[in-house]
């Protein structure tokens, strides 16, 4: 048997009677089948991932091909939401709507009260309330951050909602003594064990802090910064708390003057009319040509008109807190004028004052 050939392009001589040549061009296609069976398998993978996981799909493909509208981008910013939350939240092609809209998006839960956003299990989608006053610009922010969490809970399994609600009860548990909390959650009243677990995830998550360290590592992964998140919330919520407590410090002074005012009132009039009495006396007597002494009459006078000094003053103070009831009250309607103003934009229900 010949091994090696003096000629480089004589074959081989294998016991196969095929050339070494042949050999060599046979590997590659080994190396290809390798190659479809890994991709074979990388697909077989997808796709069972792909079952097991639809929303996550469409929610990708819905941020692939939807253009959040550029108010959306700002809340998202403003509230701090991480790259997860923001996938979700514009996953829900939020919707910033005027009031026509608005009411027609939101319309059930519009049944139960004033609301400024909802999140639609049915389509997946965030509605926010286009609130146009700057002085509230901040519950927006807010609004969005409190639906964004509600669509992060619509996509979470059965078992991580039971493990999170449980830790939601506790700490609504340790806050029952907290006023803030109970008037806000006295606000969802009659919801049943479902709604009322979205809706703590959604209060808890935008409006307190000095959570539970398990909710707030929850929380983490969806707001860069929670504490500034809930500092909106409550420089918000104090436009209306501050004009509250002026109107209701000022209506407090109202009931004050008006009280003393009343009593004064009925105090001058009984003392004028008797000293009107008194003066038709004194004159009636002196009018007699022996009524006393001059001294006397002196004496008398002089009481008489230290009493009208004394009346007079009364009437120049009741006249003095009349103006000042008169100014609080048309400062009172202007607050008022304000608070209804500021009802007015947040409550898709009513027109804008002015209107």
């Amino acid at each position: 048997m010949t091994l090696f050939s003096s000629d480089p392009r004589e074959p081989y001589d294998s016991p196969y009677d095929a050339p070494f040549e042949a050999e060599l061009s046979r590997r590659p296609s080994r190396g290809r089948r390798t190659v479809v069976w890994l991709l074979v398998a990388l697909v077989a993978v997808a796709a069972a991932w792909a079952l097991a996981n639809p929303v996550r799909i469409t929610d990708q493909i819905v941020v692939w091909t939807h253009q959040p509208q550029p108010a959306a981008v700002q809340f998202a910013q403003r509230a701090g939401m991480t790259d997860e939350a923001r996938f979700t939240f514009y996953a829900s092609v939020p919707a910033i709507e005027d009031r026509a809209a608005f009411n027609t998006s939101c319309s059930q839960l519009l049944e139960q009260g004033v609301t400024l956003g909802c999140y639609v299990p049915v389509g997946r989608a965030i509605h926010l309330f286009d609130i146009t006053d700057e002085r509230l610009d901040g519950m927006q922010v807010v609004t969005a951050a409190h639906e964004m969490l509600h669509a992060v809970w619509a996509r979470m399994s059965s078992g991580e909602q039971r493990e999170l609600s449980s830790l939601l009860e506790d700490e609504a548990a340790r806050l029952d003594d907290d006023p803030a909390f109970v008037d806000k959650l006295a606000l969802y009243a009659g919801i049943d064990d479902a709604g009322r677990a979205t809706e703590l995830h959604s209060i808890l998550g935008t409006e307190f802090t000095g959570l539970s360290p398990a909710l707030e590592k929850h929380y983490a992964r969806y707001f860069d910064d929670r504490g500034a998140l809930v500092a909106l919330h409550a420089t918000s919520e104090a436009v209306f708390s501050v004009l509250q407590a002026q109107s209701e410090a000022l209506v407090a002074e109202l009931d004050t003057l008006r009280g003393d005012i009343e009593v004064d009132s009925q105090d001058y009039t009984e003392e004028s009319d008797q000293l009107s009495a008194d003066i038709d006396d004194f004159n009636a007597r002196w009018d007699a040509p022996d009524a006393g002494t001059q001294e006397q009459f002196d004496t008398e006078r002089a009481v008489l008109l230290d009493r009208q000094a004394t009346l007079d003053a009364l009437y120049d103070s009741i006249a003095t807190r009349r103006a000042q009831f008169d100014e609080k009250a048309e400062k009172l309607e202007q607050m008022n004028v304000q608070v209804d103003a500021l009802n007015a934009a947040i409550d898709s229900r009513m027109p804008p004052v002015g209107e």
